[in-house]
């Protein structure tokens, strides 16, 4: 394969950030990315990564890559995609691969491919990882969300119950507004 086909990227967010090897076409469904290769010198890019700088672990990196190489072929995707004359935008879906690869992500990784598909701006892959989250916390109180989450509770007992008591009065006023027929 030609040195053109592959680019090096290395976040610098923490010193000794891994290099990784990526194919450019699947780096291109990155829009960060597009804009830094068009700043960055063919020659440079054969010798030198494309320094980033990004909240991740290696790790959450890698996976980021992964999601790329496996979709490299695919065409490009625009900011929205519309359908017909509504001009309704359409959610990406999840495919059987995106169900295994999301499905077996940790909250913790989930997180840092949330962090680092925003930063790179792509856009399917964080749609993909915000309505993995939609899915983990459907239906579930707010305990089970903050446990499913790794969110800790910065309330005490006491505020706790204060804010259970709180919106009571709105239920309490449902017959207010009831229709009357």
């Amino acid at each position: 394969m030609a040195s053109h086909e592959h680019i090096q990227i290395q976040n610098t967010f923490s010193s000794g950030g891994k290099i990784h090897h990526v194919h450019r076409a699947a780096a291109e469904h990155s829009v960060v990315i597009r804009t830094l290769l068009r700043d960055f010198d063919a020659a440079d890019l054969a010798h030198k990564p494309i320094p980033i700088s990004v909240d991740v672990s290696d790790g959450g990196l890698a996976l980021v890559i992964a999601w790329l190489e496996h979709w490299k072929d695919v065409p490009k995707a625009s900011d929205e995609i519309v359908t017909g004359d509504d001009s309704i935008p359409v959610l990406p879906l999840f495919s059987p691969w995106d169900r295994d690869f999301f499905g077996s992500l940790n909250s913790g990784m989930l997180r840092e491919v949330l962090v680092a598909t925003n930063y790179f701006e792509i856009k399917p892959m964080h749609d993909l990882a915000c309505q993995t989250v939609v899915n983990m916390i459907r239906g579930k109180n707010s305990e089970e969300m903050r446990a499913i989450l790794n969110i800790e509770s910065d309330l005490t007992p006491k505020q706790e119950r204060a804010v259970r008591r709180r919106p009571m009065w709105v239920f309490s006023l449902d017959h207010l507004w009831a229709r009357k027929d």
